[in-house]
């Protein structure tokens, strides 16, 4: 299978630099590379995009993110408390 060379690859090779330099600049350029290509792609086939589907995927994504985060708070909590 071809791979293409894009953001991710790209990271693999900045990532080590930027940890000679400073370790705290690391997240940056993964958050960039994992964001900006399906971005990119998004916006290349948005004639395609069903946006019902799209729009429950992204309800369910935040209602999944919001009772993770009260799910690990309560973890917190209860691991504070032993």
């Amino acid at each position: 299978m071809y791979r293409a060379p894009n953001f991710s690859s790209a990271a693999l090779f900045v990532v080590p630099l930027l940890a000679l330099l400073d370790v705290r600049l690391i997240p940056g350029p993964m958050l960039l590379a994992s964001v900006a290509l399906p971005v990119m792609m998004a916006y290349r086939g948005r004639a395609a995009i069903n946006r019902r589907e799209l729009t429950l995927s992204l309800i369910g994504l935040c209602v999944g993110t919001a009772v993770g985060a009260w799910g690990l708070s309560l973890a917190a909590i209860s691991a504070r408390s032993d």
